[in-house]
């Protein structure tokens, strides 16, 4: 009986202890519902005083911006690619090879949204030896920057963030955009949720800007059934969806070069498969969106098929081991050439008349200065890294590659047909002429003109240190996580 007794008295209390419990975590919640609240009120009104200094204007048309993961320029088959793998992406009417400003998701993302280099928005890995495979060597964006689809909502627009990699989201949770993250959801899909947002603000007669991002061509690989084998039969190969053969002393033999022959398929057969959907997805918005639209498809960062496997084993440090596969790791142009992609619907075409077409230097920071003035918003031009397309761009200007996931920091410095690749401390610093050696295999023997290139690199980043902080003008709200 006395066991029983106290059984029940200690059930009791058990049940109190819970009790408190869940108080305690409800109140945890809505303290963090208030602060976030508080959080976006306070950077909403940030970006309103942003808008009301610099931009100016009330937008006119829609804006679709699609990024491709991983989409190579090389693969595309307008630039003479051995395979027809974008039938439908070769037939915009601007077709352009650009930069992007780093090696992967987390610091070009912001890149492309904010018309800044990472050095300028700050969301990049932090740490002598990169890795961003730590979460906490994960920077938050500054507070002073202030991303488009922020900027346009205040400006009236509804937007629209979208991705199948988490990686495109994470760098905002310290803003105030709000966005849907279907983490390897294959294009279609994507495309579909997002094709049915915008046309939700279409039908309410709402401008509207969205920001697409996917994810088909990142690992793991693995796309329709009807498109696996598009170009060829891919062998079922171990790891065939993901990356093998990382390791130098791997990357040798017949079973390696079956691998990698087979590996290139996939990525083909699939990047065949993206081109389908996105046909799919812009015959429905001709259909249904009647008022000026701006297209626009690109990529955050290519790809690399071991084209410098060796010379990367031999002369860069990466802390996992890995060479010539993927991306983040260096700046080599298979991994930082992309396409920029540009198609004009309902309206006469502003940029096919513009000085986009005449040959020079293109960056994905030219991204968002070159939306704002297509919308017709009047804004100030120091304020981004980039050029407006409508505008033209300067013959003899320079873009920048940057910002790492892995190994030491590098920098790529690209100014006419001369590149500068540089890892201070890897002790690399080597300039390729671009025009006779596109693919980067034999750096040119000129010392006077690396020594001229490293001064002219570092005389830019000392420079935008110096003149960030007075270059808004604003004090920003802290860099907090909101999301």
């Amino acid at each position: 009986m006395g066991g029983a007794g106290k059984a029940r008295v200690n059930d009791k209390a058990w049940v109190r202890i819970k009790r408190i419990t869940s108080l305690v975590i409800r109140a945890k919640s809505v303290i963090h519902n208030i602060e976030r609240r508080f959080l976006l009120r306070e950077r909403v009104e940030y970006v309103r005083k942003f808008s009301e200094k610099f931009v100016r204007g009330k937008p006119r048309g829609s804006v679709v911006l699609i990024v491709v993961d991983c989409l190579r320029y090389r693969n595309l088959s307008f630039t003479g690619y051995s395979r027809r793998t974008t039938p439908f992406l070769d037939g915009f009417d601007i077709k352009l090879r650009a930069y992007s400003a780093s090696p992967h998701t987390y610091s070009s993302v912001p890149s492309i949204i904010t018309g800044l280099y990472p050095h300028n928005h700050g969301a990049v890995i932090k740490g002598v030896v990169k890795n961003l495979d730590n979460p906490r060597n994960l920077g938050l964006l500054r507070s002073e920057v202030v991303t488009l689809p922020e900027l346009l909502r205040v400006l009236g627009l509804d937007t629209l963030f979208i991705t199948a990699i988490y990686n495109a989201a994470l760098p905002l949770r310290s803003s105030a955009v709000e966005y849907v993250a279907l983490e390897k959801i294959e294009a279609s899909k994507v495309l579909s949720e997002a094709l049915k947002r915008v046309l939700r603000s279409a039908r309410r007669g709402k401008s509207f800007f969205a920001y697409i991002h996917l994810g088909d061509l990142h690992q793991p690989i693995n796309p329709p059934k009807q498109f696996i084998n598009f170009f060829g039969e891919v062998k079922p190969l171990p790891g065939i969806n993901m990356w093998n053969y990382r390791e130098p002393d791997e990357q040798r033999g017949e079973g390696f070069e079956e691998y990698r022959y087979n590996r290139v398929l996939l990525y083909d057969n699939t990047l065949r498969y993206v081109d389908e959907a996105l046909r799919n997805f812009v015959e429905k918005l001709r259909e249904e969106v009647d008022e000026p639209l701006l297209l626009i498809v690109t990529s955050d960062h290519g790809e690399e098929f071991w084209e410098h496997a060796d010379v990367e084993a031999e002369h860069f440090y990466d802390p996992r081991g890995f060479y010539g596969v993927g991306h983040g790791h260096n700046l080599f142009n298979e991994v930082i050439e992309v396409p920029l992609l540009v198609q004009e619907l309902n309206c006469k075409s502003m940029l096919r008349s513009s000085a986009v077409a005449s040959g020079a230097l293109v960056s994905l920071v030219d991204i968002v200065p070159t939306v704002l003035d297509w919308l017709g918003l009047d804004f100030d031009p120091n304020i981004f890294d980039g050029y407006s397309l409508l505008k033209g761009v300067p013959r003899d200007r320079w873009a920048l590659s940057e910002a790492v996931a892995y190994g030491y920091e590098k920098k790529a410095f690209i100014r006419g047909k001369y590149k500068l690749l540089y890892s201070e401390r890897d002790g690399v610093s080597w300039v390729f002429d671009l025009e006779r050696d596109p693919f980067e295999r034999s750096p040119i023997e000129d010392d006077e003109l690396v020594k001229q290139m490293v001064r002219e690199l570092k005389k830019i980043l000392a420079r935008d240190m110096l003149r960030f902080k007075t270059r808004f003008g604003i004090s920003g709200t802290g860099s907090r996580e909101i999301h």
